[in-house]
């Protein structure tokens, strides 16, 4: 079986665990508004939410003695906003305000300050500034490890953080060892048929994936919808998610039935939870795209790769990375149907970005040069194919 490998953004909700309002609230005008901010963030409503966390980010502005904790939590959040839109430098600035009022207010030895330098540690890992992230991450982690104020969540999402930042470097040993971890804490604290042991599946599951272990990846996102079925039951991320991995397997094995009926009911139940054109739905497309590719339905499977890119430039602009991605796999397509003339202004447009936005020296612009290089040497271009790998080579090590 022909293997197609593409670069790959997933979204998946269980990544990563951002935190927003991490302290109580104290006025009821700031928290309905911060509130009708946070629904429009989960409804995929990136742009509107901005606006509204910026209006309240203005009231918590007007009494920030008293309020300080309304303005960190105003700040986080917004930036947070601006962090899923990969407006990066205006979300960095907005990570640093809130940690200063953090440090001058409650002190460095506190959760709620994990929680802090924890989410500037999340936009560095997107950033591709993995040494900085990792730092900020273990700094977190301690600190929850321990202060008695700390929670079994606390100590959980950010050990799980920090595993995924693992996994994204492929430090695969590092990640799976945490991952295990995790799911052991969970499983002592809140038993072995909870809906988090759940999550710790899907999450090694996604790791499996990564690393081309389908067998294994299987079996966990299985035992992942068994525990589910049997408690909150299918209507959520984390199922959906897991019927997303199962999807990916299955093309892998040539399972192409299974893989089109799970993506199909993971589809049908995220439309459910979030709606016809939530983000998360977006990721789905790609897969099915896939799918059809390797069932050689060309014509469909381009539909949903150009689906893909149209989608992705609605939620998060022309110039976000998950948008590089998508012309990415599309130049694949076409490379694999040897239409290398459509294949390469993909490719280079797709690179752009990602060194717009992730730096040149991120695991993907690594990628995205090998693509262009594969596609020199198979047009004959040698000596461009060669300068090519040879910038892929040099980011060896750099992160």
């Amino acid at each position: 079986m022909k293997k197609i490998i593409k670069i790959s953004i997933i979204i998946l909700a269980v990544a990563l665990y951002i935190k927003f309002e991490f302290f109580p609230t104290s006025k009821k005008d700031w928290h309905t508004i911060n509130q009708e901010a946070n629904e429009l963030y989960e409804a995929g409503k990136y742009d509107e939410a901005i606006i509204v966390a910026k209006k309240a980010l203005k009231i918590a502005k007007k009494n920030p003695d008293s309020d300080f904790v309304n303005l960190s939590a105003s700040f986080n959040n917004l930036a947070e906003y601006y962090r899923e839109k990969g407006d990066f430098s205006k979300a960095e600035p907005l990570y640093y305000q809130a940690i200063e009022i953090c440090e001058q207010t409650i002190g460095t030895n506190n959760p709620d300050y994990a929680t802090c330098i924890n989410n500037l540690g999340l936009l560095y890992k997107e950033k591709g500034l993995f040494k900085q992230a990792e730092d900020l991450l273990k700094q977190a982690l301690e600190i929850v490890k321990h202060n008695s104020k700390a929670t079994f969540d606390d100590r959980r999402d950010a050990l799980i953080n920090l595993a995924d930042l693992y996994e994204t470097e492929g430090k695969y040993i590092l990640s799976e060892n945490l991952f295990r971890q995790i799911l052991k804490m969970t499983e002592r604290v809140l038993g072995t048929s909870h809906p988090d042991v759940a999550k710790c599946f899907s999450f090694l599951s996604e790791l499996y994936i990564t690393q081309d272990k389908f067998d294994s990846a299987k079996i966990l996102s299985e035992r992942s919808l068994t525990i589910l079925n049997n408690s909150i039951g299918i209507t959520n991320y984390v199922a959906t998610s897991c019927m997303k991995n199962l999807a990916v397997i299955y093309i892998q094995l040539s399972n192409y039935a299974q893989a089109e009926l799970n993506i199909n009911q993971a589809i049908t139940i995220d439309k459910i939870i979030y709606g016809e054109t939530h983000p998360n739905i977006v990721a789905s497309y790609g897969i099915l795209a896939n799918l059809y590719e390797m069932k050689g339905e060309s014509k469909s499977a381009e539909l949903f790769y150009k689906k893909s890119i149209r989608s992705y430039e609605k939620h998060y602009g022309s110039n976000h990375y998950y948008t590089a991605t998508a012309l990415n796999n599309l130049a694949e397509f076409y490379f694999e149907q040897s239409n290398y003339a459509k294949a390469e202004p993909l490719y280079r447009q797709s690179m752009a970005i990602i060194e717009l936005t992730l730096g040149t020296n991120h695991p993907y612009a690594k990628k995205c040069l090998n693509n262009i290089a594969k596609l020199y040497r198979t047009t004959n271009r040698e000596e461009e194919a060669e300068r090519m790998q040879k910038r892929a080579e040099e980011k060896e090590g750099i992160n």
